[in-house]
Protein backbone atom coordinates (compact mmCIF):
# COMPACT_ATOMS: atom_id res chain seq x y z
CA UNK A 1 0.00 0.00 0.00
CA UNK A 2 0.93 3.16 -0.91
CA UNK A 3 -0.13 6.29 1.03
CA UNK A 4 0.71 10.20 0.07
CA UNK A 5 1.72 12.39 2.49
CA UNK A 6 1.97 15.81 2.45
CA UNK A 7 4.67 17.77 4.60
CA UNK A 8 4.15 21.22 5.61
CA UNK A 9 6.39 22.51 2.43
CA UNK A 10 3.65 21.12 0.20
CA UNK A 11 5.56 17.98 -0.99
CA UNK A 12 4.11 14.73 -1.62
CA UNK A 13 6.00 12.05 0.07
CA UNK A 14 4.83 8.35 -0.37
CA UNK A 15 4.56 6.12 2.31
CA UNK A 16 4.66 2.40 1.58
CA UNK A 17 3.69 0.01 4.11
CA UNK A 18 4.16 -3.61 3.42
CA UNK A 19 1.70 -6.27 4.98
CA UNK A 20 2.00 -9.74 5.24
CA UNK A 21 -0.21 -12.11 6.92
CA UNK A 22 1.19 -15.24 8.67
CA UNK A 23 -0.54 -18.69 7.81
CA UNK A 24 -1.68 -19.95 10.91
CA UNK A 25 -0.85 -23.37 11.65
CA UNK A 26 -3.06 -25.84 12.43
CA UNK A 27 -4.40 -26.50 16.42
CA UNK A 28 -2.26 -29.52 17.57
CA UNK A 29 -1.99 -30.63 21.49
CA UNK A 30 0.59 -33.35 23.56
CA UNK A 31 -0.05 -34.37 26.48
CA UNK A 32 3.04 -34.81 29.09
CA UNK A 33 2.87 -37.36 32.15
CA UNK A 34 4.59 -38.71 34.33
CA UNK A 35 4.73 -42.51 35.60
CA UNK A 36 3.30 -44.20 38.93
CA UNK A 37 4.48 -47.01 40.90
CA UNK A 38 1.65 -47.95 42.97
CA UNK A 39 -2.18 -47.45 42.52
CA UNK A 40 -3.64 -44.04 43.93
CA UNK A 41 -0.58 -42.42 43.21
CA UNK A 42 -0.84 -39.02 41.73
CA UNK A 43 0.44 -37.84 38.82
CA UNK A 44 -0.12 -34.40 37.12
CA UNK A 45 -0.97 -34.59 33.38
CA UNK A 46 -0.42 -31.57 31.37
CA UNK A 47 -1.68 -30.40 28.12
CA UNK A 48 0.67 -28.60 25.35
CA UNK A 49 -0.96 -26.56 22.50
CA UNK A 50 0.56 -25.65 19.53
CA UNK A 51 -0.59 -23.94 16.73
CA UNK A 52 -3.97 -21.84 15.99
CA UNK A 53 -3.85 -18.84 18.29
CA UNK A 54 -3.82 -18.72 22.21
CA UNK A 55 -5.82 -18.30 24.53
CA UNK A 56 -7.17 -22.25 24.10
CA UNK A 57 -9.79 -23.93 25.90
CA UNK A 58 -9.08 -27.10 27.53
CA UNK A 59 -12.02 -30.10 28.30
CA UNK A 60 -10.51 -33.02 30.22
CA UNK A 61 -12.57 -36.56 29.90
CA UNK A 62 -12.69 -36.07 33.92
CA UNK A 63 -14.58 -32.75 33.25
CA UNK A 64 -11.58 -30.66 34.28
CA UNK A 65 -11.10 -27.35 32.09
CA UNK A 66 -7.56 -26.05 33.36
CA UNK A 67 -4.16 -26.90 31.27
CA UNK A 68 -3.37 -29.50 33.90
CA UNK A 69 -5.07 -31.89 35.80
CA UNK A 70 -3.83 -34.24 38.98
CA UNK A 71 -5.03 -38.07 38.97
CA UNK A 72 -4.65 -40.68 41.18
CA UNK A 73 -6.14 -43.57 39.00
CA UNK A 74 -6.23 -47.25 41.31
CA UNK A 75 -6.39 -48.97 37.81
CA UNK A 76 -4.44 -48.22 34.74
CA UNK A 77 -7.02 -45.36 32.66
CA UNK A 78 -6.76 -43.60 29.46
CA UNK A 79 -7.35 -39.50 29.98
CA UNK A 80 -8.05 -37.69 26.81
CA UNK A 81 -8.17 -33.64 26.66
CA UNK A 82 -9.47 -31.97 23.45
CA UNK A 83 -8.69 -28.36 22.98
CA UNK A 84 -9.84 -25.33 21.28
CA UNK A 85 -8.11 -22.36 19.51
CA UNK A 86 -9.46 -18.54 20.39
CA UNK A 87 -8.45 -17.48 16.41
CA UNK A 88 -9.89 -20.16 14.67
CA UNK A 89 -12.23 -22.15 16.81
CA UNK A 90 -10.25 -25.26 15.52
CA UNK A 91 -10.06 -28.39 17.72
CA UNK A 92 -7.62 -31.09 18.63
CA UNK A 93 -7.48 -33.89 20.70
CA UNK A 94 -4.89 -36.39 22.06
CA UNK A 95 -5.29 -39.40 24.70
CA UNK A 96 -2.67 -40.29 27.38
CA UNK A 97 -2.61 -43.88 29.23
CA UNK A 98 -1.61 -43.47 33.15
CA UNK A 99 -0.44 -47.01 33.55
CA UNK A 100 -0.54 -48.63 36.85
CA UNK A 101 1.35 -51.70 37.74
CA UNK A 102 -0.25 -54.66 38.96
CA UNK A 103 1.52 -55.88 41.93
CA UNK A 104 2.23 -59.40 43.30
CA UNK A 105 0.30 -59.56 46.30
CA UNK A 106 2.81 -60.13 49.15
CA UNK A 107 2.69 -63.46 50.83
CA UNK A 108 4.00 -64.57 54.53
CA UNK A 109 5.07 -68.06 55.30
CA UNK A 110 4.74 -68.89 59.13
CA UNK A 111 7.50 -71.35 60.44
CA UNK A 112 7.80 -73.11 63.62
CA UNK A 113 9.32 -70.77 66.58
CA UNK A 114 13.01 -71.29 67.23
CA UNK A 115 13.77 -72.60 70.66
CA UNK A 116 16.98 -73.38 72.38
Amino acid sequence: FEFPITDPCGNVNPIILELAINDIEPVDVEIQGGTINCPGEQVVLTAIPSGGAAPYTFDWSTGETTQSITVSPGSTTTYSVTIEDACLGDQASETFEVIVPVLPPLTLNETADITE
